[in-house]
Formats: structure tokens, C-alpha cells, sequence
């Protein structure tokens, strides 16, 4: 599925993928401190 005859498009697509996953990640550790944050002030 990879196309070996144009590698800028490959790292477009893995800097695409990787930015996904970052984002995720970073909306992830964002609501888990928001948890916390709204536990300890019950």
C-alpha cells in the first residue's frame, strides 16, 4: 500500500498518523487530570 517511488507522501502519512495519536494522547492525559481535579474537590 506504501508507495516506494514517492517517500514524501509516506512521511506525510506518518507524520499525519503521528499527529493523531498525539492529539489523542494529549486529550486523554487532559481529561484524566480534569478527573482528578473534580475528585479532589468533592
Amino acid at each position: 500500500m506504501v508507495n516506494h517511488h514517492n517517500p514524501e507522501l509516506k512521511n506525510l502519512y506518518l507524520n499525519s498518523q503521528w499527529g493523531t495519536v498525539s492529539y489523542i494522547h494529549c486529550l486523554a492525559v487532559t481529561y484524566k487530570a480534569t478527573i482528578e481535579e473534580v475528585n479532589n474537590r468533592v
